[in-house]
């Protein structure tokens, strides 16, 4: 399995609660941070963004990029569903 797979996936409800965009690894993750909406892109989605690429470099392991991707999440305030 590609390591920049994560062992657990993250829940993102971005638009309500029919729209759960399910994110399971680090490349789904940078796409999901490339639509980000907009007023939310603060220091934790740069940091976010900034850790992605890094992993996706392998540069840094993927466990990283997933914690940031919450954090980023939150501080949005983006409701999350972690699996």
């Amino acid at each position: 399995m590609d390591p920049r797979y994560w062992t657990k996936s993250v829940g993102l409800e971005l638009g309500g609660l029919a729209q759960v965009e399910i994110v399971r690894s680090t490349h789904q993750a940078a796409t999901v941070l490339s639509h980000w909406p907009p007023g939310k892109q603060g220091e934790a989605y740069i940091e976010a963004k900034r850790v992605c690429r890094a992993v996706l470099k392998d540069d840094a392991p993927s466990q990283i990029a997933r914690d940031v991707f919450i954090r980023a999440a939150e501080v949005a305030g983006i409701l999350i569903r972690k699996k």
